[in-house]
């Protein structure tokens, strides 16, 4: 998994990301 750029992150990699952690837990 690359490292996130400095650019605005796109709302589907923020939902991903925020979906992903709550069921990756």
């Amino acid at each position: 998994m690359h490292l996130v750029p400095a650019k605005p992150v796109p709302k589907e990699l923020e939902e991903f990301l925020s979906g992903g952690k709550d069921g990756f837990i």
